[in-house]
């Protein structure tokens, strides 16, 4: 195993500012259950993206909310800028495009693209939430015991700790969640169900370094729908407008329409008073999160 070491005091600094602590011996107290760490030890051959995806993963799992671009190691001071730059050229060269986001942290990505490109908010559409809706409807679907085709259930917010599990209208086989597993005799910890779906990127990272299959597979089930114009229900973030009131003026995920143009229409979900709580927290992060790029 190989060390990864800022080169400076004041990258040091830095990542240490992001996980929350403020020397390298305690970020044993932040690491995810599981993944053995020295110092941050990394294997070898491992890139300053794939560490810097890692500390993110630690300051989530240490419930920090410093700013994902000043935080992480040098690579993260030079996002805002390439963002910037990547999209100024395509729109040099392409004409009212449609732009996927999926690089992270994808709702802030997603508010710099839409910022620099001018174009529509249907336009703008980052991959948000699809892999944790995905990782929510398996987790289900192995505590059901039933086809994760059957089941119907969302993550919204952001993509990232503050995502919100609503499960008030989740839905198996037509079934309101709830009926179903009563009727199997079934009794959900959904708690433990969301901290669960929550921490699967960070327990894959703790595994193997980074994420890939997964991620790849909601990116092609996107542009699938787009390319087919298939105007399926897909949880996709986007800058929200007026109509979703405190919520509008940040890119979130919530259930939306999407096709050939782009998003077609964006659905505000069903939530009992705890989800929408919790989904205002996780908008209220995100525009705190936007605030602090915009001043760098």
């Amino acid at each position: 195993m190989g060390k990864y070491v800022p080169s400076t005091s004041e990258e040091q600094q830095e990542m240490l500012k992001a996980v929350g602590v403020s020397s390298f011996d305690e970020l044993y107290t932040v690491v995810p259950s599981g993944m053995k760490v020295d110092r941050l030890a990394i294997p070898e051959g491992k890139s300053e993206l794939e560490v810097s995806g890692i500390v993110r993963a630690m300051a989530a799992k240490n419930k920090v909310y410093s700013s994902i671009f000043r935080g992480a190691g040098a690579y993260n001071h030079y996002i805002p800028s390439i963002v910037k730059s990547i999209t100024e050229n395509i729109m040099k060269y392409a004409e009212n495009p449609l732009i996927l986001v999926v690089s992270n942290p994808a709702d802030i990505t997603t508010m710099a693209v839409l910022e620099t490109s001018g174009l529509p908010a249907n336009r703008v559409i980052g991959s948000g939430t699809s892999l944790d809706t995905a990782r929510l409807r398996y987790n289900l679907s192995s505590r059901l015991h039933v086809n994760v085709e059957d089941i119907k259930a969302y993550i919204t917010g952001e993509h990232g700790d503050s995502q919100v599990a609503v499960l008030s209208s989740a839905t198996v086989g037509g079934f309101p969640l709830e009926e179903y597993a009563r009727q199997v005799g079934i009794t959900l910890d959904k708690e433990e169900l969301a901290e669960h779906t929550k921490n699967g990127g960070a327990e894959i990272i703790g595994l193997k370094g980074a994420t890939f299959y997964g991620v790849a597979m909601a990116v092609s089930t996107i542009v699938e729908t787009i390319m087919k114009d298939d105007s399926a229900i897909l949880p996709v973030a986007h800058m929200l407008d007026e109509s979703f009131g405190k919520w509008a003026g940040v890119a979130v995920s919530l259930p939306c329409r999407v096709g050939w143009e782009g998003i077609e229409a964006a659905f505000k979900i069903p939530m009992n008073e705890e989800e929408e709580a919790a989904m205002n927290r996780s908008v209220e992060l995100l525009k705190d999160f936007w605030a602090q790029v915009k001043e760098q």
